[in-house]
């Protein structure tokens, strides 16, 4: 059952790594993990009771059991050193499950230890928790990465995706749209530093994007002949690379959960393609 059951790790920049591949008869238990979450309020003197102000996700652990049999004191030594050179780490550490394939932590190191369950024993089960700074889980890919859901294994049960509705986040010469957003939460680039980019192409004397759903909304008032690759980077616009915020109204685009309704006025000819990963909690 526990050959059933893994976890895959991808330490900064280098490749995803099966965790079995750490060192030998290293078994991986389960996952754990539980949202946090808390509220802000607001007292004034002499009033009874608080004002609720605003409420956020907080940082969580996510919990990693494993189990690792040796032979001896000098084979379990091994082991502990190859396991602690594996998390103890000063870079992102990435970890996925097979519970949910398709969902990832960015987390970070924490102190821990290994020992033998007890005197004499062959094997050791230990916990390796790790700071999760966001409190969140998001998708292995961006929303324009996802493909076909038919033909890609880049989703999983859980994702809130719709198997059977089409989903686009491109869309050429369409003056108005539908985006989808499965995630949790609001993907809100202003408030949340979400991840949110909005690349586009555009033939006009400027370009209005409005998401009608919740009335956010960024105006590019500068022309372009359709040439131009305009990139809308969370709340910062650049324009071929280079940082063009002062050609537009420093506006940025929110996504409700669920579907997000576009227009777009003053373009007679464009493209746009929404990326962004999908937040989900826990």
């Amino acid at each position: 059952m526990l050959n059933d059951y893994w976890l895959k790790v991808k330490i900064g920049n280098q490749d995803e790594i099966d965790i079995n591949t750490i060192t030998p008869n290293l078994h991986f238990v389960e996952l754990n993990t539980t949202p946090a979450f808390s509220n802000t309020y607001q007292s004034m003197a002499g009033v009874n009771g608080s004002i609720y102000t605003t409420g956020q996700f907080n940082k969580t652990t996510i919990n990693l059991k494993f189990l690792v049999r040796f032979k001896d004191w000098q084979d379990l030594d091994l082991a502990k050193h190859d396991i602690y050179r594996t998390f103890l780490t000063k870079e992102i550490i990435r970890v996925r499950c097979s519970t949910a394939p398709n969902k990832v932590y960015y987390c970070r190191a924490m102190p821990f230890s290994i020992a033998p369950s007890k005197v004499g024993s062959a094997g050791a089960v230990f916990n390796v928790p790790l700071d999760n700074p966001s409190g969140l889980a998001y998708s292995i890919c961006n929303s324009d990465e996802l493909g076909n859901l038919e033909k890609t294994d880049n989703w999983s049960f859980g994702m809130n995706l719709l198997t059977s509705t089409p989903t686009p986040y491109y869309f050429e010469n369409m003056t108005s749209f539908k985006v989808y957003n499965p995630s949790d939460t609001d993907i809100n680039p202003y408030l949340q530093n979400d991840s949110l980019d909005i690349k586009l192409h555009f033939k006009g004397y400027k370009y209005y994007l409005t998401n009608t759903t919740n009335g956010s909304e960024w105006h590019y008032n500068n022309p372009s002949d359709g040439t131009d690759e305009i990139l809308l980077h969370g709340v910062h616009t650049q324009k071929n690379g280079k940082p063009d915020s002062t050609s537009t109204d420093f506006g940025h685009i929110i996504l409700d959960k669920g579907w997000n309704e576009f227009t777009i006025q003053n373009a007679d000819i464009n493209d746009i393609t929404f990326s962004f990963p999908f937040v989900y909690i826990a």
